[in-house]
């Protein structure tokens, strides 16, 4: 190496062990068991992924702050997954929560099934608030009426989904939450449960809202209220 490289071996960083023994190499501890990542890489990737979620959870926390900590969240987890994630190598697997990014449908990876599980949930929120009112939920402004999907129901959600799903989603990973997928490949019956209850609990707890202390579900009905007036009406129609 030496010739073509210019590199040669430092005796103080050179060390002869058996694999039974164990060593740490590049960030990984490898020893007879298997390979694993090693616990400081995890701890420092942890304490980086809390600093960034105390800024999504944080009530002050403007929506471009939020925006740019799920940015960093997603950024993290996807070079750290890059990085350590060995395809013969199922535990290191189970040592990590890995985000190939944002699937909206059919995610394999635990963090997005749980998003959209969670999406899910707030979208039949949205459609029976809507329906309740009155409203066509395939009858949108900004996503059009073209979708068979509802239109409206699109619409809606967006000013929901940040604090109501992702950021209760980051706040559960954030709080030592860990879920898991099936043999099935989908979310087990657990960590489904554990999402349900906690977005219940948000969803139906108060919060501040217009000098008024509402709780999500009623801020919807108010919105999809304001939707369903006269000017509104007018609105929507010029639009299609």
């Amino acid at each position: 190496m030496r010739e073509p490289l210019h590199l040669q071996l430092k005796p103080a960083k050179t060390n002869y062990v058996s694999v039974e023994s164990g060593f740490d190499f590049l960030g990984f501890q490898v020893s007879g068991s298997g390979i694993a990542v090693q616990p400081k890489k995890m701890d420092r990737v942890l304490a980086m992924l809390r600093d960034h979620l105390k800024v999504l959870g944080a009530a002050g926390s403007t929506l471009d702050a939020r925006s740019t900590a799920l940015f960093r969240i997603n950024a993290v987890i996807r070079g750290f997954r890059n990085y350590f994630r060995l395809p013969s190598e199922s535990g290191i697997d189970e040592q990590m929560l890995y985000l190939d990014g944002r699937v909206h449908r059919k995610a394999e990876d635990v963090v997005n099934q749980c998003v959209n599980y969670v999406y899910g949930m707030l979208y039949g929120e949205v459609w029976r608030a809507l329906v309740r009112q009155g409203l066509d939920p395939y009858f949108g402004f900004v996503h059009g009426s073209a979708r068979d999907q509802g239109s409206l129901v699109f619409d809606v959600i967006e000013e929901f989904r940040a604090p109501f799903a992702d950021r209760l989603v980051f706040g559960m990973l954030g709080r030592s939450f860990r879920p898991r997928i099936g043999a099935h490949g989908h979310l087990r019956t657990a960590t489904r449960r554990a999402l349900a209850r906690s977005f219940t609990k948000r969803w139906t707890g108060e919060m501040a809202w217009r000098s008024q202390r509402l709780a999500p579900a009623q801020i919807l009905e108010k919105q999809a209220a304001s939707l369903a007036s006269p000017r509104a009406a007018r609105k929507r129609a010029r639009r299609s």
